[in-house]
């Protein structure tokens, strides 16, 4: 019901970034053939992980996130898989070594890996959705450096999208 009045009730919807069970993505499959996307294509959506393993945030678990990703894949076609999502915990964020020590951002980092590998997908092709108000610098920051051959290789594997809303609107 909940997602009827969400594609209904915003025509210009361009991205969802919160299915992490297949009876939301079959939702929002159907209810998009319910309404004239004017041409746009299909809706883009991340699937959002729960790399931190809280019970109190919503996500699928990263053992089952390439099944997920595979139904989106095959059996909504009105969806685009787009990339993947998570709410890091804030205890990680605050605690973290430096800004590149956030464990949930490394997580997702991971899960991409292993989502592109068995489905071979590019992993540029994904977004990473990653980072709040709070802890969005670590996210967008998130950089590997290595070495190949006396050449230094960085490697900026951070976040493509943050949601930093209570920064602009304030706090709820």
């Amino acid at each position: 019901n909940k997602v009827k009045q969400l594609i209904t009730g915003v025509p210009h919807l361009y991205m969802v970034e919160t299915v992490d069970r297949e009876k939301i993505a079959d939702a929002l499959d159907k209810a998009i053939t319910e309404v004239d996307r004017e041409g746009r294509g299909p809706l883009k959506v991340l699937v959002q992980v729960n790399t931190s393993g809280e019970e109190n945030k919503s996500g699928v678990d990263p053992d089952g996130l390439v099944n997920l990703v595979k139904h989106v894949r095959e059996n909504c076609p009105n969806l685009q898989f787009s990339g993947l999502m998570t709410i890091g915990s804030v205890e990680s964020s605050k605690s973290a070594d430096s800004e590149h020590d956030q464990p949930d951002f490394r997580k997702l980092v991971e899960c991409r890996k292993t989502v592109c590998k068995e489905l071979k997908i590019e992993e540029a092709e994904l977004e990473l959705s990653m980072g709040m108000s709070s802890d969005y610098l670590i996210a967008v920051s998130y950089i590997i450096v290595f070495s190949v051959s006396n050449n230094i290789i960085k490697i900026e594997l951070g976040s493509t999208n943050v949601r930093v809303g209570s920064t602009i609107f304030g706090s709820r």
